[in-house]
């Protein structure tokens, strides 16, 4: 069998690091390589993973960032393939079994991904309907729409995708996307294939990077940039797909970001600028255009509204 590198990177991630690493030693494929990479935490990480030491690579750097965190797991890995995994997630026990399956099915496959199961702080189910299809083969017009992978977490890769390509964009302005942006790029050159058997659990709840709306948003649109630039350099000024697909992103982004800063900042004027930059690309939405309308009432009547709403719903709920 081949042997797969496991790159775990954590920053004061003790809560849950062990129980991450335990569902890869559970894992029923073999050899694994496990590298926890310690990206500068206060947290006594060494205390945390000595019950099982014995198991796993231990690294530890200055705080950089995940993406340098996964880089220097990327660069000490032995293994012919590449798996990640955050310190809060999960594995089934088969789920590099049933990717590694798929991954050699395949000798043009770069990259195999699967859906998550979604879970909270405790580990228990949340119900999460999942999308309609998950695209595989050459889907970079598909990925520059949507990126279709929740978390490094559900990846596998093969090590010659990574020694072609690049690693991890590693800049400020790329973090909390650095992952998407290395999935366009891989995307661009290899076939990337779906794999509904493997089963990772994916935990919400916990704070990180993304969770600040506006620095997330700035990340999505340095890489929506960067797209639009390969497609400069590459000469594809007329590649009405690509064109497109980016249109879409960009309206999908500011139209998701408006909804976030919201829900999540209570920032009013800032949602209803993006969703007015979203409309301006799609302006038939008709929830975008009441959100727009609403957003842009005076204070006393919005209070209203939303009241009324809030009566609405609620009573909907009894019924």
């Amino acid at each position: 069998m081949s042997a797969v590198s496991v790159i775990i990177p954590t920053y004061n991630g003790g809560q849950h690091l062990l129980e991450a690493v335990n569902s890869v030693l559970r894992q029923t494929y073999a050899p694994l390589e496990i590298i926890v990479v310690d990206d500068g935490s206060q947290e006594d990480i060494p205390r945390t993973l000595s019950p099982v030491s014995q198991g796993i690579m231990y690294i530890r750097q200055d705080n950089a960032g995940p993406a340098a965190a996964r880089n220097s797991g990327i660069r000490a890995a032995g293994g012919e393939f590449i798996a990640f995994l955050d310190d809060d997630d999960l594995w089934h026990p088969a789920k590099i079994e049933a990717q590694m399956r798929r991954m050699s099915q395949d000798p043009d496959c770069g990259l195999v991904y699967s859906y998550p199961i979604l879970i909270d702080e405790n580990g228990s189910i949340i119900f999460n309907k999942p999308p309609k299809t998950c695209p595989s083969g050459y889907v970079y017009y598909d990925f520059v729409r949507y990126n279709r992978i929740n978390t490094p977490s559900v990846t596998l890769l093969r090590r010659t995708v990574l020694d072609k390509i690049g690693m991890f964009d590693e800049s400020n302005e790329c973090i909390s996307c650095e992952d998407y942006e290395l999935w366009l790029r891989i995307a661009r050159e290899y076939k990337v294939i779906f794999c509904n058997d493997a089963h990772i659990y994916y935990r919400q709840g916990s704070s990180g990077i993304s969770r600040n709306n506006y620095n997330h948003l700035m990340s999505r649109l340095y890489v929506i940039n960067k797209i639009v630039e390969q497609c400069l350099d590459n000469g594809q000024h007329f590649d009405k797909n690509l064109i497109d697909a980016v249109g879409e992103n960009l309206r999908n982004t500011f139209r998701a970001f408006a909804y976030k800063v919201y829900y999540g900042d209570n920032d009013r004027v800032g949602a209803r600028r993006l969703l007015a930059a979203a409309l301006r690309g799609d302006p038939w939405r008709l929830k975008d255009i009441v959100y727009l309308i609403l957003f842009s009432l005076p204070e006393t009547w919005f209070e209203y509204a939303r009241n009324v709403k809030r009566a609405l719903s609620g009573s909907k709920q009894q019924m």
